[in-house]
Parts: C-alpha cells; structure tokens; sequence
C-alpha cells in the first residue's frame, strides 16, 4: 500500500512492500495547485524508476481521499491541514503539531504520510 499528503504539504499514501518502488499511480484532486503537487511526487518517484501512472481531477478532498481508501490510485498530494480537518481533527499554526495529529488519525486506517514539504501556507498579495 502506498499513500501520500501535502505544508503544508504532504504526500498520502499506503505504503510499498519491501521498500521498492515498481509501478505506483498517483492521482490528484480537481485544481489546478493540488494537481501541480500531484504531479511533483509522480515526477519525483518516476526519476527514481517507478512506473508511474497518473489521474487527475479526481475530485474534491472528500472523494479523493475516499477513492485513495479503496484502493483506486495509491497515493495524491494534499494540505495537511485540509486533510486533517476533513478526518475532524485541528489543525494548528505549528505544523510538526499539525503532522503528528494527521499520522494519528491516518494510522487506523492504515495510511501513511510523508513528512511535510517545506513551504508556507499563505494567502497574500
């Protein structure tokens, strides 16, 4: 199994067996900024020789995630903070606090998240 999330970002997904790559398909939710996060993972993982297949414009948080649950792509980049809030924790302005309450909720369900991009989360002009 292999899942991803997205800062603010994060990669969620279920997790390989025995640690090689092989064929992986990533999807990604439907705008434009989370399908360009999508496809930075997919890009990344298939320069390191995975076998990547992606979907896009999957849908809204709700669907997307729901599919990643079963078993329709394995992984998508999302905010850690969107995700978090749609499984009904809180996010924070600390976002290590903010990850570690994400891999919380994830774990039951037998996902994993990467460890959060290094970005900001703004709104600004």
């Amino acid at each position: 199994m292999v899942s991803l999330i997205v800062p603010v970002v994060s990669f969620v997904a279920a997790a390989p067996a025995g640690g090689a790559i092989g064929a992986v398909r990533i999807a990604s939710k439907n705008f434009a900024g989370a399908e360009v996060l999508s496809q930075l993972y997919a890009q990344a993982l298939a320069a390191k020789g995975a076998q990547v297949q992606f979907q896009p414009d999957v849908g809204p948080t709700e669907t997307t995630f729901q599919k990643l649950g079963q078993g329709e792509f394995d992984a998508y980049g999302d905010y850690q903070g969107t995700l978090l809030e749609y499984l009904g924790g809180r996010p924070s302005n600390d976002s290590a606090r903010t990850h570690a309450a994400l891999e919380e909720k994830l774990r039951p369900l037998r996902l994993t998240v990467s460890n959060p991009a290094p970005a900001v989360d703004v709104n600004g002009f």
